[in-house]
């Protein structure tokens, strides 16, 4: 009879365990994939509260209005028809055809799930319509543009871009080709201009990557894995602004692929954005920051509801290899690195901190991406509480 009591409570310790370890999981589940849940197109939620609610405006860090309701409710974007194919990828569009936009990602800010129940009170008692927050992005509409239409001026019709401000991680311009007007919904889309390649198409890095073998020290299997790694290969990346494709460092530790994974090839791949936050780690002395999409939201009375401050992701290597990274690339207006099929470079002037990574996919001159890159940012200049302007309207 004892024995059959011992054995009870050790079943019972062991189903409470299981529970806990249930309890625990769903926690941490919540806490770390939330957001991409909520995002879902399946989230029956935020479809019923797009019924109610009236969506919030989403503005570039000038205050270009990129994405705001029309007197009718219907959901309109911005002005510039050239705007909105440059950042469509990024803004979406409202028939959900673009994945992991702003208007998907953070529908909890832009349809007012974030709104305080003491807000909600106020506006029951006021009669007034529900209406989301604000949302204003770190990018430059400008800057977007241009760097668009430098692809269109080389003639690259599968391409992408992304530039950031290596200190605080903020994505001053991202973009994706093949793109389409939002606000053209009969029109035939081209063959993959759904997808933001930026951050979701894998490409070779090629001599891209050659800071991070630069980094590993000793060549050998084991030191440019952990290399890799530590510049944020193979890691699963949940970055509260956006979602990013992993990239991937192969893990055999294959003596016989050494030379071709040092050389980018060989299974190591990486998104446009990944690449550029290797270039931020070069530049900032190791520091890689966690790239930031948006700069703050607001509440539908003006009043700041959130507003993310830079957090470094990771430290990627030593402050002493820092000149052994940096030696990778040449100075030339751009310190970068050119490869077939990508350029990765910064700006080492303090009062324009900028990374930059421009690939292309159907280019057949090694040139273009670097001449993209150079294009787009000879004469930007973006202050960092937001606005940019030429250097012609600076007087310089």
């Amino acid at each position: 009879m004892k024995k059959q009591r011992f054995r009870f409570k050790i079943l019972a310790l062991v189903v409470f365990g299981l529970f806990a370890l249930l309890a625990f999981y769903g926690g941490y589940s919540v806490l770390t994939y939330g957001d991409r849940w909520f995002a879902s197109s399946h989230n029956g939620r935020v479809r019923q509260q797009k019924q109610t609610v009236a969506a919030g405006s989403i503005l570039d860090r000038d205050g270009t209005v990129l994405a705001s309701n029309a007197a009718d409710g219907t959901r309109v974007y911005a002005e510039n028809p050239a705007v909105r194919r440059a950042m469509v990828h990024v803004v979406g569009d409202r028939d959900g055809r673009v994945s992991n936009s702003v208007e998907s990602f953070h529908a909890s800010y832009l349809y007012g799930f974030r709104t305080s129940l003491w807000e909600r009170v106020r506006l029951l008692l006021s009669g007034g319509e529900r209406v989301g927050d604000t949302v204003r992005l770190t990018l430059s509409a400008d800057l977007c543009t241009r760097l668009t239409s430098a692809f269109e001026r080389h003639g690259v019709r599968t391409g992408a871009a992304v530039v950031m401000d290596w200190q605080t991680g903020e994505i001053l311009a991202m973009v994706s080709l093949p793109s389409f007007d939002p606000m053209d919904a009969e029109a035939e889309l081209p063959a993959g201009a759904r997808y933001n390649r930026a951050t979701q198409t894998l490409l070779n890095p090629g001599a891209a990557f050659a800071p991070v073998a630069a980094a590993c020290g000793p060549l050998t299997p084991e030191a440019l894995q952990a290399a890799a790694e530590a510049f944020g290969y193979n890691d699963n990346f949940l970055f509260s602004d956006l979602v990013v494709e992993n990239s991937v460092y192969p893990t055999d530790r294959d003596a016989g692929m050494l030379a071709q994974r040092a050389a980018g090839t060989d299974g190591v791949r990486a998104t446009p954005l990944h690449l550029c936050m290797t270039a931020c780690a070069a530049a900032n002395g190791g520091q890689m920051m966690t790239p930031r999409l948006i700069l703050s939201v607001a509440a539908p009375d003006g009043k700041t509801r959130h507003t993310p401050l830079p957090t470094v992701y990771r430290t990627a290597f030593r402050a002493e290899q820092m000149d052994t990274v940096r030696a990778c690339f040449t100075e030339d207006g751009l310190t970068g690195i050119a490869s077939d099929t990508c350029y990765l470079g910064y700006l080492p002037d303090i009062g324009r901190p900028w990374a930059v990574c421009v690939a292309v996919w159907d280019g057949t001159d090694a040139r273009i991406p670097a001449a993209v890159a150079e294009e787009a940012l000879a004469q930007q200049n973006i202050n960092s509480a937001g606005g940019s302007r030429n250097s012609a309207d600076r007087g310089e």
